[in-house]
């Protein structure tokens, strides 16, 4: 599956983000990231937010046709046909699970890239931060247990 010109973007606070990692204003101005890691890490933003809208779209489409048919169900008289037909329905929701899962693997393939751009420093950075993270929790999961 391809992203086509207009899935190329996603808004990104008051920008538009592409799958390049290029930020546009929408009134014609470009800002191109400093490096290949902030680069990156917007192509992992980029990717993170297209998972997250194939998923809601898949959700949305199966949620829309359940409902849509269960509600058909629970009438007394006759509930008529459902909105699309089944086979329709199933080719639907596959294509949307196709997307869904060509976005999850763009997006290990950016957080791989992402993994190998990473300055030693912010590496290190990130190491600490984790051990500190496990330390606190341990300490709560200590703290937590005593009782009288």
């Amino acid at each position: 599956m391809n992203v086509n010109e207009n899935e190329d973007i996603v808004t990104f606070g008051n920008w538009i983000l592409r799958s390049n990692g290029d930020l546009h204003d929408g009134l014609g101005m470009v800002k191109k990231p400093d490096n290949e890691f902030e680069k990156s890490k917007l192509i992992v933003t980029f990717w993170k937010r297209k998972s997250e809208l194939a998923i809601e779209e898949f959700d949305d489409k199966k949620s829309m046709l359940l409902s849509d048919a269960q509600s058909r169900l629970s009438r007394d008289d006759n509930p008529g046909g459902t909105c699309m037909e089944k086979d329709e329905a199933i080719s639907l929701l596959k294509e949307l699970k196709k997307k869904v899962t060509f976005c999850q693997v763009e997006l290990s393939k950016a957080e791989l890239r992402l993994e190998q751009c990473t300055p030693h420093s912010i590496k290190k950075n990130l190491d600490i931060a984790e051990q500190n993270r496990a330390r606190l929790g341990d300490f709560v999961s200590s703290i937590s247990g005593i009782e009288i």
